[in-house]
Order: structure tokens, then sequence, then C-alpha cells
């Protein structure tokens, strides 16, 4: 066999291998099955050339080169036909007639042109050595059957470059149309170099033409494939791509027919179950899992349609450690709208359930020391109490009595313990207030903070009387949250906005900003500000900043309380203020 005959032979078998590897790209496209019978076609002619060359039969040489020549027609219609796909062609509202005709005049006619060429000798001329010591085909007096069949294929070629045009007339992409474009030029620059050394030689100028174009046309094939399937010619095997993805998932996946027996499995699943991929396949799912709860979803998964999926919790024994996997599975569906597999895609949710099951633990610690808290503040209080009445009640007993006696000598000393008395009354009352807080679940109210502020200006109404203040506020939100601890809020910082003030008029104002999922509220006093040093120690437990002969005691929890309000609520409390300018808290409560 000598290098022509071999490369001519490689060439039609790598023209074929080419038209297999673009139809199954896309098995349904019609364009891909087009471009796949030019390559059959093409594979079959090359393939016959390769037979005409390794005869030395004039008369057997000449059959061959018939038969190739006829192929050669199939060739033109089935990349005609690719073109007008190609361009789309069949969406541009042709008429059916249109339809007709071209079937006819460009898959319909090679058929009988094959028939005239193999069957009644009316190709083209005869067959003869060239010098080369390959056959050659000369042409001296050209029969009716060379013209028609040189128009037929230059009327296809001018339909190629037409639909080739169309395809560049509907590209979007840029990137697309310039590949196009070339693709256009190749076919303007192949077309009519093709149609002249096959039939403008021998016909017009009754020339002796070469017959074996084989090792030419490979690369032409390749390049028309490229751009046929929109430049993927090339890439990646999807198959092995998905491959490579579904093993770097985390997730677990796996994949059975549809009698459970697994298939395939990823990486993360080999893993997870310290399974060997090549030693599971057609084992069952539930026995190879060892599924203790499987029997109770199976009928379930059997019974999902197209479209649908199943989520479960599975609990497995594996390698004596207890795992659970959250599954969601879908059934696989054939063509033909027939179940042949499921697939199933886990989470391993071992580790989260154990955490589930600590903070689980630590909530329950936790409300039970809440409760214990709450039962030993209020038992506490109620036994402060008790002897506190009874210093009170003897007191007042002894009050009286000096009264009586108009004796005033211990008027002072009667004051100081009736006033502490108060004071430790007040301070037991709000520690168990302060206690309750983490035991209010009530944080689904509707809230209009206009109406708490009505409210609180009500209750505070005698010390804005005495000290000529002033509650500034506008339109404010409606929140969702506890009303009763919402009002101990805006109570505590109003009125401590009025309490610790020393201007003749002392002003308070409220307003707030909305945030994208929060409501951020601010509330403004012109008092005596806190200094910078002191800022951080504001809302701790029993601090107080001043001393009792200049303001009013009070039991330093108010602000305690505060934070702890905003803390229920989701929410942070700070502070902004500058010493004798006045102090603006801050604080924000989820929408």
């Amino acid at each position: 066999m000598n290098m022509i005959v071999l490369g001519t032979l490689l060439t039609a078998i790598l023209v074929l291998m080419i038209g297999i590897k673009v139809l199954l790209l896309d098995r349904k496209n019609f364009l891909y099955q087009m471009f796949f019978l030019m390559c059959l076609a093409m594979g079959i002619m090359i393939w016959g050339i390769s037979e005409m060359e390794r005869i030395e039969s004039a008369d057997l040489a000449s059959s061959w080169m018939h038969f190739q020549q006829g192929m050669a027609y199939f060739v033109v219609a089935f990349i005609t036909t690719a073109l007008c796909f190609y361009a789309k062609s069949e969406n541009r509202g042709y008429n059916l007639f249109v339809r007709i005709l071209f079937f006819v005049y460009v898959l319909g006619l090679p058929f009988v042109w094959f028939y005239l060429e193999v069957f009644t000798g009316l190709g083209l001329g005869e067959i003869l050595k060239l010098n080369t010591g390959n056959w050659g085909m000369n042409v001296p007096h050209p029969n009716w059957f060379n013209y028609i069949i040189s128009v037929w294929i230059a009327g296809c070629y001018a339909m190629g470059l037409y639909f080739a045009w169309q395809a560049i007339y509907l590209t979007q992409d840029i990137r697309m149309k310039r590949w196009r474009w070339v693709l256009l030029w190749v076919l303007v620059l192949n077309f009519p170099f093709s149609f002249f050394q096959n039939y403008g030689n021998t016909i017009y100028l009754e020339g002796v033409s070469p017959v074996n174009e084989s090792l030419t046309v490979l690369p032409g094939v390749l390049f028309f494939a490229w751009g046929f399937t929109g430049f993927k010619f090339f890439e990646v095997n999807s198959n092995r791509v998905m491959e490579n993805i579904t093993n770097i998932m985390d997730n677990v996946l796996i994949l059975t027919n549809d009698f459970f027996q697994i298939k395939e499995v990823n990486k993360s699943a080999a893993e997870l179950f310290h399974l060997e991929k090549t030693t599971i396949e057609d084992k069952l799912l539930p026995k190879l899992l060892e599924l203790s709860n499987w029997e109770e979803v199976r009928e379930k998964i059997q019974q999902l349609k197209a479209d649908e999926t199943l989520q479960h919790e599975f609990y497995i024994q594996k390698n004596g450690k207890p795992l659970t996997i959250l599954m969601t599975i879908s059934p696989i569906f054939n063509k033909n709208n027939n179940k042949y597999g499921y697939v199933f895609v886990g989470t391993d949710l071992t580790g989260y359930k154990e955490a589930q099951e600590k903070i689980l633990s630590y909530t329950k610690d936790l409300e039970e020391s809440n409760k214990a808290l709450a039962s030993f503040a209020h038992v506490t209080s109620h036994d402060l109490k008790e002897p506190l009445r009874t210093v009170g009640g003897f007191a007042t007993l002894l009050s009286n009595s000096l009264k009586k006696d108009n004796n005033y000598k211990y008027d002072e000393y009667l004051y100081f313990i009736n006033d502490n008395i108060r004071r430790m009354h007040q301070l037991i009352e709000e520690i168990l207030e302060y206690s309750k807080i983490s035991n209010i679940n009530a944080f689904n109210h509707e809230i209009d903070i206009n109406v708490i502020l009505v409210n609180v200006e009500q209750s505070i109404h005698s010390l804005l009387s005495q000290r000529n203040g002033r509650l500034i506020f506008n339109e404010l939100p409606v929140i969702r949250g506890n009303r009763q601890l919402i009002f101990r809020l805006f109570y505590n910082l109003i009125n401590n906005g009025f309490k610790y003030n020393e201007k003749i008029v002392p002003k308070v104002e409220v307003g707030f900003l909305e945030l994208e999922d929060k409501f951020e509220f601010y509330i403004k006093d012109n008092g005596i500000g806190v200094p910078k040093e002191n800022r951080e120690k504001l809302f701790e437990m029993f601090i107080r900043l001043h001393r009792s002969d200049q303001f009013k005691r009070g039991t330093g929890i108010g602000l305690a309380v505060c934070k702890k309000i905003i803390e229920r609520h989701q929410g942070e409390i700070w502070v902004e203020s500058e010493e004798g300018k006045g102090t603006t808290f801050y604080f924000t409560i989820k929408k």
C-alpha cells in the first residue's frame, strides 16, 4: 500500500470520526444530523478514491471513479442542507412550495445523479494514468449530463453562500459573527475553486484533472465542524466535566437503577460511607448503607413522578458510627418517559445534629437557671420586704409616740430611716422586675410608639409641670415587641433626660431612622451629659454617677433594665454624650 492510498484511507476514517463526534454533541439536532450524513458520504467517497488508487485496471478504476463521483453529489446536497439549517432558514416563514422545491432540488436530485453516474456511463470522461502514477480524468467532449451537473452544483454552492450569509445576519454575538464571516470567506474561496478544478477545467478547457483531492478535504471539514457546532467541537467532553464537578461536591451523590441497585457514587459518598467505587456496582443501596428506616420511605420514593423530589432523613450505622443523612431523592426518566433510576443527593447532618443537641441541652439548662433565678429573686424580695415592713412599722409607732410627748428631737433620724426604707423597697422591686425580663416571651404585639410616648408623657406629667419640661416627637413607627417592656424602656430613658437636667427649660427629643431590617431610635436631651470615662459603666447594675445631694437618688438599675429590654428585642443600645451639653441614647429594634 503506497503512501497516497494510506493517506486517503486515513482521511476517510478521520472525516467519519469528525461526523460522529459532531452527532454525539446533540443527536436531536437536525443540523448535526445533516453534517454527520455529509461526513458519512464524504468518508465513503474518499474510501472509494483509496480503492481506485490501489488497483491497476482502468476498467475497475473507472467504476470506482464513477462511484466516488456519485457520492460527491450527496456531499454537496448534505452540506447545502446543513448550511440551510445553520442559518435557521426553516424558521423564516418560507412557504410550503419553496420548502418542497428546496428539498427536491437539493436532496432529491442527488439520487438521480448517482444512478446516472454509476449505472449509465453518462459521467465525466475517461480515466487515465497521470505522469505521477495516480489516476486522472480526461473529458475531451463533455456531454449534456456534465453541463446539467455543473449547473446543479453551482446552484447548490450559491444557496450555500446565501445561507452562510444569513447565519451571519442572524447572529447577535459579536465574537460568533466574526468567526462566521471567516467561514463565509472560506466558502467563497473554496466553492469556486473546487467547482473549477472538478468541472471548469474538464468541461470548458477539455483538460486533464486529478481525481484524488482527499488530502485537501480534512482541514476544511474540521474547520466547518468547529463552526457548525458553535465552536464547541474542541471543548472538553461534557460527561468528563460532570464527573469532575460531582467529585468535588461536598454533598453525597448516588445513582441507582429502578430497583435501587447502585450504579455510580461520587467521591464524597465513597469517603463518607467508606465504599470502594470499583466494588459497589449493583449492590442494593438500603442493604449496603444499612438504612434502618428504609421501608417507611421506599413506597413514597417509588411513587415519585417527573420533576418531583422527596426529602428524608436516613439514620445510618456505618463502621459503628451513627450518621444522620438528609437525602433529596429524584426519579430519572428516559426520553420515552419511562423511569429507569433514582438520584440521591445527601447532606451529612451528623455534626449539625450533635451541635443541635448540645444547644438544646444548654438552652434547657439556661431555662432552668433562669427559673431558679426568678424564683430566688421572688423569694428573696419577699423575705427582704418583711423585715423592712417591720422596721417601718416600728419607726411609725416611735414617731407617733414622740409626737404625743411633744418630743421632736428625733424627727430627723426617723425621716432618714423612712427614706432608706422607701429606697430599699424600690430597689427590691426593680431587682425583681429586672429578673422577670428574661422570662417574658410575648414579643409579637404591634406597638405604636406614638401611643407609648403619650402614656409616658402622662406618667411624668407632674415632673414636666415642675420643671417646665418639653417632650418633643414627630410621627413615629409601629414596631413589634412586648408592650410592657417597650413602655418601660422609653419611660426610663425619657425620665432620666428630665431628671438629670439643670436647664431652665429641659428638653427631650425622640426620633428614629428606618433601616433595611430594623428601626434605629434616638432619645436626645439637653441635660448635664456623661463624662467620657463613665460611659462604659453606664449600663452596669447599681452604678450611680452622681451624689445624692446633687440629684434625687436612684437605684442604679434603670439603664441596666433598658439594656436588658433591648437585648430581648434583638437590638443594641449605645450612648453619645458631651459633658454639660446633653446626652443621646441610640438603640435598635428589629422590624
